[in-house]
């Protein structure tokens, strides 16, 4: 049987670029970085507070956009490489949000990139469209040997009944999905708060508003 070292050593073995049909890989100080892309949502202007108005609709005519949308909106994940270290950041919607979604496994195996040999996944948040790719069809970790960093307050916000109740049953899904990610990887889910390094030469940056604790 293949062990996790081998595994990984014969993943890393040869260039990204030189395997994928993803956009090219790029360089940030020691860190090796693949966008890996999952799909694209079809995004109109109700999903969006505030903005299904005049003014929203005149933004996105500006930019070329049909002015009541669909608006096609690419969802991405990345890959990081430092060493032995692989890097998951994000994973698309998986099977959660429509066949519009969904390609990130198939294409990080067409990168060399097996569940197997992630090491760390990194969550800006845990909308469905950033996480539902963590899962298999029926609700179990897709990345068998990885941990879960994400940030605490994010963590609290998605598993609070309260907030669940407070925000209508519009948003039920968007918990459910949480929810069931953080249920996948319990035992290995490691809490962070504020700018607290992910892993070495990646550091979190708070950005908290699009969720409570979204970085």
């Amino acid at each position: 049987m293949l062990s996790r070292r081998t595994l990984t050593a014969a993943a890393l073995a040869v260039p990204f670029a030189a395997r994928a049909r993803v956009a090219a890989p790029y360089t940030v100080g020691a860190l090796s970085v693949l966008p890996v892309l999952d799909g694209v949502f079809p995004l109109t202007l109700d999903l969006i507070p505030g903005a299904n108005n005049p003014e929203g609709e005149a933004l996105l005519a500006a930019a070329g956009r049909p002015a009541t949308g669909p608006d096609p909106l690419p969802v991405n994940g990345f890959v990081v490489l430092r060493g032995s270290q692989v890097t998951l950041v994000d994973a698309g919607g998986g099977t959660l949000l429509g066949a519009g979604l969904g390609a990130l496994p198939r294409e990080l195996e067409e990168a060399g990139v097996l569940p197997g040999v992630v090491t760390t996944i990194v969550a800006t948040h845990l909308h469905a469209d950033h996480v539902g790719g963590l899962m298999t069809p029926g609700g179990a970790a897709r990345f068998p040997n990885a941990e879960l960093v994400v940030q605490e307050a994010e963590a609290a916000f998605w598993s609070d009944d309260g907030a669940m109740s407070r925000a209508g049953a519009g948003a039920a899904d968007f918990f459910k999905a949480a929810r069931a990610t953080l249920a996948a990887y319990k035992g290995r889910t490691r809490l962070v708060n504020g700018a607290a390094e992910l892993v070495p030469g990646l550091t979190a940056m708070p950005l908290a508003g699009h969720t409570p604790g979204h970085m």
